[in-house]
């Protein structure tokens, strides 16, 4: 949903802007990893995006991250380009749910190893 503070990647329209999308690592990604972002970098980017006196607006854009970050769990801590526009093309999730599959499936092989012996 659009609401104040937001990154401004889909339009009212709920057209994507690759040109947003793009400004996001150009504006707040550091050399030599300009395709990817920090915690920081992405804390920088709520700050940035923050509307003045939007209260709503900053809570949904933190949140937003916030749940985005958590849900990948980056190994290195980074946050790719090719994960944030996973996300907004809607393909993470299946990607989400082949690596839970995965996991599950090798837990599921180690328990019935146990059960064995």
């Amino acid at each position: 949903a659009k609401h104040g503070s937001d990154s401004d990647v889909y339009n009212r329209k709920g057209v994507f802007d690759e040109r947003a999308f793009e400004e996001i690592f150009s504006t707040y990604a550091d050399p030599p990893n300009y395709d990817t972002l920090t915690p920081a970098q992405i804390f920088k980017l709520i700050k940035g995006n923050a509307d003045p006196y939007d209260f709503f607006g900053w809570q949904a854009n933190f949140l937003e991250w916030a749940s985005f970050y958590v849900l990948l769990w980056p190994e290195d801590g980074r946050v790719t380009k090719d994960q944030l526009r996973a996300l907004y093309d809607g393909s993470l999730f299946p990607q989400i749910a082949k690596k839970v599959e995965a996991r599950r499936s090798k837990a599921k092989e180690v328990l019935d190893e146990v059960k064995a012996k």
